[in-house]
């Protein structure tokens, strides 16, 4: 009795042995599962982290690489404006002085100010077209410094003589154009009073008229093309400063008919106009110029001092347009 008593005891004792055994083994089992599966919720925590570490990276890459590329092409832009605007058409004011065109050169674009390209590149000089070009729309604030900027470094491209100005402002009576005064003691200024417009855009077509008809004569499509083609320009560069009220029974129908005649036909023939406050339709012949952008860049609208205006014009009182032609 004793000894299956015993032996029932030891099998108890060794069955109790490998449950804690067996009990163990399981918790480190446990252990070691709880142990890997933090390891991964660790390591797929961290994930998101080096992501975004690596995309931050990435994209501050990108973003140095496009300001590089920005300035350089900023760099560019401003060189090649140098080209198309030396001297007179494009100096800074703070070294500008008049310049005419040698002979044989023909005017091109002109800075009216500075573009500030995004990114942080160099600011570029902003050149509108003019001259044998285009005319221009002004919008936007301050259109006056725009303007005095366009006409000055017209004036000052051009021989003394070469250029004719005409002013309709019936709001300020010709206050807009100021400071080229001294240029009416020569015949190059012109002031056009309140209801005088019609007048005008009538004359400024019969010139375009009769230039087309008598000077270019079906030889050439342009003035320009005849001044390249002979060395001398025979008419002058007729600028028409237009500032409307910006009231859209400004303009009479003839008056508007008038108006979009010149701007079809006007520039070939030397006949330009500047205008702002009135209704402008989309041509390939405008040029668009607002004061706060221009062709989707930020501008800086540099205007010249009203002090170097009337000095630019003062010595010009004795020029006379040429009759019968000129050499370019």
């Amino acid at each position: 009795m004793s000894s299956l008593v015993d032996t029932i005891r030891d099998r108890l004792a060794s069955a109790r042995a490998q449950a804690r055994a067996r009990y163990a083994a399981a918790e480190a089992r446990r252990d070691e599962v709880r142990a890997r599966r933090d390891a991964i919720a660790g390591s797929a925590a961290q994930v998101p982290r080096r992501a975004a570490a690596t995309r931050d990276e990435r994209v501050r890459q990108l973003d140095q690489r496009y300001r590089d590329r920005v300035a350089d092409l900023a760099r560019q832009a401003a060189q090649a404006a140098v080209h198309e605007a030396p001297g007179a058409a494009g100096t800074d004011w703070s070294d500008w002085r008049p310049a005419p065109l040698p002979r044989g050169g023909q005017p091109g674009p002109v800075r009216v100010g500075r573009l500030v390209v995004p990114g942080g590149g160099p600011p570029v000089p902003a050149l509108v077209p003019l001259l044998d070009a285009a005319h221009v729309a002004v919008t936007g604030d301050r259109p006056g410094e725009a303007i005095s900027a366009l006409l000055l470094r017209a004036l000052g491209t051009t021989a003394p003589g070469t250029v004719r100005l005409t002013g309709y402002d019936p709001e300020h009576l010709g206050g807009a154009l100021a400071g080229f005064a001294p240029l009416s003691g020569a015949g190059l200024l012109t002031s056009v009073g309140p209801g005088g417009l019609g007048d005008l855009l009538d004359d400024l077509v019969d010139q375009v008229r009769r230039i087309n008809e008598t000077v270019l004569a079906g030889a050439y499509p342009s003035l320009r093309a005849l001044a390249e083609a002979t060395g001398r320009r025979p008419e002058p560069w007729r600028i028409a400063v237009l500032l409307g009220a910006g009231r859209p029974d400004e303009l009479s129908r003839h008056e508007q008919a008038q108006l979009e005649r010149l701007l079809r036909t006007g520039v070939a023939c030397g006949v330009h106009l500047v205008v702002h406050g009135l209704a402008v339709p989309s041509l390939s012949t405008v040029e668009g110029l607002h004061t706060g952008r221009f062709r989707g860049v930020p501008l800086i609208v540099e205007p010249p001092d009203a002090e170097l205006v009337t000095t630019t014009c003062r010595p010009r009182r004795s020029a006379r347009v040429p009759t019968a032609g000129w050499s370019t």
